[in-house]
């Protein structure tokens, strides 16, 4: 069996991506600090790949958070950044191909965890049979997938009904591309396939296409049901649009829409 190991494997993306793989006939090796596997321990991890001997690295294990990495740089920095210089040594060594998990918030560096992301590509590109992957903004569930840490758009308005509380909505006019978390997982199996039979590193956005405000995500809540209170400040634009688009060498194409996000969502009664 083709085995593939994917870090942050319980983590939202993680378990889609193990999903994904499972359906392709992939064997999933999951590593995560939830079961005592970090990246940071480069040795558990070698030994590791020199026992299960997996054909390629999809590598999703990163601390997230914009807002805590402001709070907490110096944790962001040496977690992010130690986890992917393990995974190259590892590479190197083994010769394996890595996928890599990076974000459209490197589009705006303005903050620790960005910054960590773009060093971190910076390390990856220099794996021969890499890809990068900058997701833009991720949502929606599937049985066994959700966002447990309540960090995407949607875990929070979900939260903000429970509580009856109101949402703050700083700019009206700032859009987002949002994709499908099944749709991201495609997208993490057509680039390990990618890297498996090139030696030319890729980098691209990964994005569905098609821009939402904040408003429409609410508007779309309030057309299945759900009202969610709201207020608005009338602060900056901080639209961020995909810049680079190489997801036909992917192969890739989103399936899910907008709505299909919005409906996953249990809360608003589809199952």
């Amino acid at each position: 069996m083709k085995a593939v190991l994917v870090t942050g494997g319980l983590g939202y993306i993680g378990k889609a991506t193990a999903k994904a793989l499972e359906e392709q006939g992939y064997v999933s090796i999951l590593t995560d600090k939830k079961v005592g596997i970090s990246t940071e321990n480069i040795f558990k991890l070698g030994s590791l790949i020199y026992t299960l001997k997996p054909i390629g690295i999809i590598h999703l294990s990163a601390k997230k958070s914009i807002g805590e990495s402001k709070k907490r740089p110096l944790v962001y920095y040496w977690n992010n950044i130690s986890s992917t210089i393990s995974v190259f040594i590892l590479c190197k060594l083994f010769n394996l191909p890595a996928v890599f998990a990076s974000s459209a918030a490197v589009y705006e560096p303005t903050n620790p965890y960005a910054k960590s992301k773009l060093i971190e590509e910076r390390i990856i590109s220099r794996i021969k049979s890499s890809v990068i992957l900058r997701y833009f903004n991720v949502g929606g569930k599937a049985e066994g997938v959700e966002d447990e840490t309540g960090q995407n758009i949607f875990a929070i308005l979900n939260k903000t009904y429970q509580e009856q509380r109101v949402f703050t909505i700083n700019s009206p006019t700032t859009t987002r591309d949002y994709t499908h978390v099944l749709d991201i997982a495609k997208a993490n199996v057509c680039a390990l396939e990618y890297s498996l039979t090139s030696t030319q590193p890729l980098l691209t956005d990964v994005f569905s296409g098609k821009q939402h405000s904040v408003l429409e995500v609410i508007e779309a809540y309030r057309k299945n049901g759900l009202e969610i209170k709201c207020a608005v400040r009338e602060a900056q634009d901080k639209t961020i649009y995909p810049f680079i688009n190489n997801l036909h060498k992917l192969n890739w194409t989103p399936t899910y829409s907008f709505l299909d996000i919005v409906c996953s969502e249990k809360e608003v009664g589809v199952t």
